[in-house]
């Protein structure tokens, strides 16, 4: 038995075997309406498939925000939320509605972001940072839908990355205007910063921080994903055990199927940049990070050293 095509190519051959049949029922109906259908069909003809990915994931997209989401209306916003999370997520907005968003422990803030803490959950607010970067922001696709998809989806998959437990986007006229993303606190972690600054670490706990940092890294590529953001501030590691690190700022995220060896080496060059500012890069250091690394990744993807 011949085993069955992937999606990509199941799609590009219903989409050629469609095209095909109309190219036989315009046949006689002119000139023109033939060069349309053989325009239509030259889109197929691209190497990448662009036409069937384009279908894929528009259902897939559909598909998912149909049966992976709640919507709810609150103070005047449209958020979406799991389907388990929405109940807790409105007593939540309930009980903070006087500090959110500009209550809480603030993390940290620069112009058209803050993030803090407020009552169990971590948010993250954006908004029109000025000047050239607010049209940016208005214009572009949001970062907070993309991080809320990928991380529903890596958390489906085990990684430990931060529970998105509401999300929304506020437009006016069409264009991006705010948008939220609020998470669920990790409890009894640090930043993976507070570790990298300790100028007496021991040698075994160097070995456990680098390997957990090596294999949350090779863990993104091995279910392919690209992390471009993945430096110690944006990653927790749970008091009193060294190797267990959650991802906590996915805006850096992007789905690539396959993470190509340009792409993972980019997404080691943030890491190594991290390690080296901290001086956690002797050659005993970089030896313990690829020996996890290239335990966990894809073997097209092993390395011996950071990217320079």
């Amino acid at each position: 038995m011949d085993p069955s095509p992937s999606p990509i190519e199941a799609v590009s051959q219903r989409l050629e075997s469609f095209v095909a049949d109309r190219v036989a029922e315009t046949r006689d109906a002119g000139a023109d309406a033939l060069d349309f259908v053989h325009a239509a069909a030259s889109v197929l003809d691209g190497g990448k498939r662009l036409r069937a990915r384009f279908c894929l994931t528009g259902w897939q997209s559909v598909a998912g925000r149909r049966t992976g989401e709640c919507r709810v209306r609150l103070g005047g916003i449209a958020w979406r939320t799991p389907p388990g999370a929405r109940s807790e997520f409105e007593r939540w907005m309930e009980r903070n509605r006087q500090s959110f968003p500009g209550g809480g422990a603030e993390y940290k803030a620069y112009p058209g972001c803050r993030v803090a803490l407020l009552d169990g959950m971590v948010f993250k607010a954006y908004s029109w940072p000025g000047g050239i970067a607010s049209a940016r922001f208005a214009l572009r696709p949001s970062r907070v839908l993309k991080a809320a998809a990928a991380a529903l989806d890596l958390r489906a998959k085990g990684l430990p990355v931060a529970e998105p437990v509401a999300w929304a986007v506020v437009r006016f006229a069409g264009l991006r205007r705010r948008e939220y993303l609020v998470t669920r606190e990790i409890r009894d972690a640090s930043p993976l910063t507070g570790l990298l600054k300790m100028d007496n670490a021991e040698p075994e706990l160097r070995r456990a921080v680098l390997a957990g940092y090596a294999r949350l890294a090779a863990a993104f590529h091995a279910q392919g994903y690209s992390n471009r953001d993945l430096k110690d501030e944006n990653v927790l590691v749970e008091n009193g055990r060294p190797d267990g690190m959650w991802a906590v700022d996915l805006d850096g995220v992007r789905y690539k199927g396959r993470v190509s060896r340009r792409r993972a080496r980019k997404d080691l060059y943030r890491v190594g940049k991290s390690l080296e500012a901290a001086g956690w890069t002797r050659p005993e250091d970089v030896s313990a990070f690829f020996e996890a690394y290239n335990a966990a990744a894809p073997m097209r993807l092993r390395a011996k050293a950071f990217p320079a």
